[in-house]
C-alpha cells in the first residue's frame, strides 16, 4: 500500500511540474483557437442570423473558458464552471435590458440585437483568464526556488 501511494504521490508530482513547465504552449493554442471566436454572416444577413452569430462566438469563447478551467482550475472546475456560467447569463440579461428596455426603445421596439454586447463582454471575460493564466505561466516558468543552505 506504502509502495502505490508513494508512486501515487510521485506521478502527480511529475505531472505538475510538467504542467508548471508546458502551460505556456497550451494556452497559447487556446489563444489561437480564442481568435477564432469570431462573429460571421453575410452582407445580407437577417437580424436572427447577426443574433446567431454572436451567440456562436460567445459560445465559442465560452468553451475555451471551460478549457482553461479543466486544466489550470481542475480543484475548481465545477464550481468556477458554474460561477462563469452564471456570469454569462448576467451579461445576457445587462445586455437584453440595456438595449431593449429603456422606455423608448420599449416604444419604438428596437434594441433586437442585444447579442453582440453580450458577446464582446463575454469575450473579454475569457480574454482575462487567458492572460491571467500566461502570467502565472511566465511566472511558475521564471520561478527559481531559493537554495537550502
Amino acid at each position: 500500500m506504502k509502495k502505490i501511494l508513494c508512486l501515487s504521490v510521485c506521478f502527480l508530482s511529475v505531472q505538475a511540474f510538467a504542467l508548471d513547465h508546458n502551460c505556456i504552449p497550451h494556452i497559447e493554442q487556446l489563444e489561437r483557437e480564442f481568435k477564432n471566436c469570431t462573429v460571421e454572416y453575410g452582407d445580407n444577413a437577417s437580424t436572427a442570423d447577426m443574433n446567431n452569430a454572436s451567440y456562436n462566438a460567445a459560445e465559442c469563447a465560452v468553451n475555451i473558458a471551460h478549457k482553461l478551467f479543466d486544466t489550470y482550475y481542475a480543484s475548481t472546475a465545477d464550481d468556477t464552471k458554474k460561477q462563469f456560467d452564471a456570469l454569462v447569463r448576467q451579461i445576457y440579461s445587462y445586455s437584453h435590458n440595456l438595449v431593449q428596455e429603456s422606455d423608448y426603445a420599449r416604444e419604438h421596439h428596437i434594441g433586437t440585437i442585444h447579442n453582440q454586447m453580450a458577446e464582446e463582454l463575454i469575450k473579454e471575460l475569457t480574454k482575462s483568464y487567458l492572460v491571467e493564466l500566461k502570467s502565472e505561466c511566465e511566472d511558475a516558468t521564471d520561478y527559481k526556488p531559493p537554495r537550502r543552505r
